[in-house]
């Protein structure tokens, strides 16, 4: 595959919320792979292929933490200084 041509169309049964390229070794030659991340989930695939799959375990989030975050979504998305949740 020569250029920015798509190689292959992977389905993710979420939506990608975070993608990071990394070396996993220190071989040469390196060989760089892709970390995506959809929901719980960690996909890393190496040379365009699947090669592991992470699930991650659900928390709770603290009460305190969940307002500070609603406060923010309300400022960037609302676009106003008050935000009533009921």
């Amino acid at each position: 595959m020569i250029g920015n041509a798509r190689a292959s169309r992977q389905t993710l049964l979420e939506t990608a919320c975070s993608v990071l390229t990394f070396y996993p070794d220190n071989a040469k030659p390196q060989t760089p792979s892709v970390a995506i991340v959809a929901g719980c989930q960690v996909f890393i695939y190496r040379n365009l292929r699947p090669y592991n799959k992470f699930m991650l375990p659900s928390i709770d989030i603290h009460v305190r933490v969940m307002l500070v975050l609603l406060s923010l979504w309300c400022l960037l998305h609302m676009r106003t200084r008050l935000c009533v949740v009921d």
